[in-house]
């Protein structure tokens, strides 16, 4: 073997080593990657659970909101009905008083 072979083979056995160290490197940070999305669908299922739940925390307060809504509507029917009721029979009350 002469010098020159013996160098070429010594700078292809350097070349395997830092490529061999290079996959290693580059293994680690595939794992270290695969490791962050597994976090990132955790939290994105986390803060898919919590925006379900307010969607639904959301529907029950707007269906209350309609029930107290129709509740306050009959009510200011009923209260109009007894104003105008009330009014009617004033009226013609002081009226059969003024007349008499």
């Amino acid at each position: 073997m002469t010098a020159l072979e013996l160098k070429e083979t010594n700078l292809i056995f350097i070349e395997h080593n830092k490529f061999r160290i290079e996959n290693d490197l580059l293994n680690k940070q595939c794992v270290n990657y695969q490791n962050i999305i597994n976090n990132q669908q955790q939290t994105d299922s986390i803060k898919t659970i919590q925006l379900n739940s307010y969607k639904n925390k959301v529907n029950s307060l707007t269906l209350d909101n309609n029930n107290l809504n129709k509740k306050i509507n009959h009510s200011n029917k009923i209260l109009t009905i007894w104003k105008v009721g009330g009014f009617t029979i004033f009226a013609t009350l002081l009226t059969l008083l003024l007349l008499k």
